[in-house]
């Protein structure tokens, strides 16, 4: 699922039907774009810098392109904490879940179907 899991109002449901559908081991990676840390100001910044860019470029082409972009940035900054899309990833039964994060915003999160018998295990507690 790519850039949409902000627009989900039931993940726990969204990552069921998952579960439902995939063989015994198959892999779900969720793409998604995140707010960046607070704190990181350099990438903070770079995320600033590629906002005006992204804004100016598309301003002028559609008279509602200044709402779309209000709509597209308020999105990304109120989608769900990624320590809750990974609880949820475990709660749905997926296993060897984690979270690659490039460049501060773009954020990867995999998992696996379980094989017969294998139990879901939480989080790894380290973020790759």
């Amino acid at each position: 699922m790519g850039y949409a899991l902000r627009h989900v109002a039931d993940l726990s449901s969204v990552l069921r039907e998952f579960m439902r559908v995939l063989a015994p081991g198959g892999r779900v990676c969720l793409l998604e774009i995140t707010a960046p840390t607070p704190g990181c100001s350099a990438r903070s910044q770079g995320v600033h810098a590629w906002r005006r860019t992204v804004d100016g470029a598309l301003h002028g082409r559609h008279r509602d392109m200044p709402k779309l972009m209000r709509y597209y940035w308020d999105t990304i900054e109120n989608c769900a904490h990624p320590s809750l899309i990974l609880a949820a990833m475990c709660d749905a039964g997926l296993v060897d879940v984690y979270r690659h994060v490039d460049l501060g915003i773009f954020s990867d999160y995999c998992g696996a179907s379980r094989f017969r018998g294998r139990r879901a295990r939480a989080p790894r507690g380290k973020q790759r």
